[in-house]
C-alpha cells in the first residue's frame, strides 16, 4: 500500500541547513564546492527558492551522511550532534519493530550483541 504525503519544500531546506552544517561546512557556498554544484545550485535547495531534484537530493544525504528519508521528511538517519540525537535515532528506527519481519528482528538484536561485545572488550588506556 503507498502512503501519499506532501513534501515541505521549506523543511528539506532546513534539513538541508543542518547537514550541511552537521558535516563541516560552515557557508553554503563550502558545501556547493565540495559538492561540485554550482552555489546558486545548492543555495536554492537551501532556502527553497528551486528545490532540489529527487536525485540530487539523494547525492547531497549521502555526502552529509544522512538518509534521503531524513531530508524529505525528517524520519530516518539525520545528522547525530550528540548522544542524545543517536539516543532518539535508535528509538525511531525500532518505532515499528514488532512490525518488522522475524529474520529481520534476529538480524537487528545479532548486530546489537554484537557492538555490544565489541563494546565490553573496548579497554580504555589512561594517558598521561
Amino acid at each position: 500500500m503507498r502512503k501519499n504525503f506532501k513534501i515541505d519544500k521549506f523543511e528539506v531546506g532546513k534539513r538541508l541547513e543542518k547537514a550541511r552544517v552537521s558535516a563541516g561546512f560552515e557557508r553554503p557556498s563550502h558545501a556547493a564546492r565540495a559538492l561540485g554544484v554550482g552555489e546558486s545550485t545548492y543555495t536554492n535547495a537551501e532556502t527553497a527558492k528551486r528545490p532540489a531534484s529527487p536525485s540530487r537530493l539523494a547525492y547531497y544525504a549521502f555526502k552529509f551522511g544522512v538518509t534521503l528519508d531524513w531530508l524529505l521528511t525528517g524520519k530516518g538517519r539525520g545528522p547525530a550532534n550528540n548522544g542524545q540525537d543517536r539516543v532518539a535515532q535508535i528509538f525511531e528506527i525500532l518505532e515499528d519493530f514488532d512490525q518488522w519481519s522475524e529474520d529481520h528482528q534476529r538480524q537487528a538484536i545479532d548486530l546489537l550483541l554484537v557492538v555490544e561485545k565489541a563494546r565490553r572488550k573496548t579497554v580504555t588506556v589512561p594517558t598521561s
